[in-house]
């Protein structure tokens, strides 16, 4: 059997272990107090990163939640708007049906006036003739009235305390506008005048009296 090493080696050995830096030369109790407060200190910064990766977890989940709401909110818009989408698909082919039918009509109805033209007779081309510029020019003139009263209208709210010098731009603008209208006055005139002799034409010759012009 292998004889025991000499008491000297295992003193030798002994005394070539080192102790760490941190507790050479002190005591039990202060190695076990540093211990302690290093721990509570550690202790504490866990529980700390704890509590912020707690509300960042409650971050999180409301952000979730929010994402799923607001999803949800995106998904009735686009099938609303999908809805939406068909409805005017079939308002638009309904239009397109009627455009198509009017032109239609209103093939028929040219084709039908080319037909009976050489029939009429000289006075009913004349009367004719002059309704259609009574209407065009009752359209016109409809337009032409309804755009000046609304600019009058601006102009004289803006000027109602007191009329500015005619020198002034917006004196310029009442003085100009003031003309235009007296110049649709007269044209009104001479549009009642036109509707008169237009009326009188057709009871003369026997039809019966057309709608005023432009009223």
């Amino acid at each position: 059997p292998p004889f025991p090493a000499p008491a000297t080696s295992q003193q030798q050995a002994a005394a070539q272990v080192q102790m760490p830096s941190e507790i050479k030369g002190r005591s039990v109790d202060e190695i076990i107090t540093e211990w302690d407060r290093e721990l509570e200190v550690r202790s504490r910064m866990f529980v700390k990163h704890a509590q912020s990766l707690a509300e960042w977890d409650k971050y999180i989940l409301k952000n979730r939640h929010s994402l799923l709401s607001l999803e949800g909110e995106l998904s009735r818009v686009v099938k609303g708007q999908e809805h939406l989408e068909k409805k005017l698909d079939i308002l638009e082919t309904h239009q397109n049906e009627i455009h198509n039918a009017l032109l239609s009509m209103e093939g028929e109805a040219d084709q039908l006036y080319r037909e009976e033209r050489p029939l009429y007779d000289e006075d009913t081309l004349q009367r004719d003739a002059l309704y259609e510029r009574a209407e065009t020019l009752s359209s016109a003139l409809c337009k032409i009235g309804d755009d000046l009263k609304g600019a009058i209208a601006d102009v004289n709210d803006c000027a109602a305390n007191s009329l500015p010098p005619e020198g002034t731009p917006m004196g310029s603008i009442i003085r100009i506008l003031n003309n235009q209208l007296a110049a649709l006055s007269q044209v009104d005139s001479r549009c009642a005048e036109l509707s008169h002799e237009l009326d009188h034409f057709n009871v003369n010759n026997g039809y019966g009296s057309t709608p005023g012009i432009g009223r």
